[in-house]
């Protein structure tokens, strides 16, 4: 994500791109949450509380913010069996398959290729995936 966001940066109000920083991994959700409510959750309710003070004028500022964790908390919930998901695949009978495909007739092996392998993993997250994201996740 960081080199799509670094060729494609996101646009801020003013015009100007904002810089993609390197992400941070977390290993639950439960770090991930506790992450947010350390560094996040206590700016709020200093905006919620100084927002009472001075009479609801950073209401938009307040209402803004506390969309955009609440955004990022549904985006780790959506994710979080792709991402914090530990199980292995085993392809062995997909690999026996396309052996005995190869061996008999290489036309069919051609025709029905369903190699796992022959995936380029990273020009589909830059190209498919992240866009993908952008545009129907994001809606930017």
């Amino acid at each position: 994500m960081y080199q799509y966001l670094s060729k494609t940066p996101f646009i801020n109000n003013k015009g100007n791109p904002i810089k993609a920083g390197k992400l941070k991994t977390i290993s639950s959700i439960t770090r991930f949450n506790t992450y947010i409510r350390l560094c996040y959750v206590p700016f709020l309710k200093v905006l919620k509380l100084l927002n009472i003070i001075v009479c609801n004028h950073y209401e938009t500022s307040y209402a803004r913010s506390s969309r955009k964790v609440n955004r990022t908390l549904h985006l780790a919930e959506l994710y979080k069996p792709y991402v914090l998901f530990e199980t292995v695949y085993d392809d062995a009978n997909a690999e026996n398959l396309r052996i005995a495909m190869r061996s008999e007739s290489g036309a069919n092996a051609e025709m029905f290729d369903f190699d796992p392998k022959s995936i380029q993993w990273e020009e589909y997250f830059i190209n498919t995936h992240f866009p993908g994201i952008v545009k129907y996740v994001l809606k930017k």
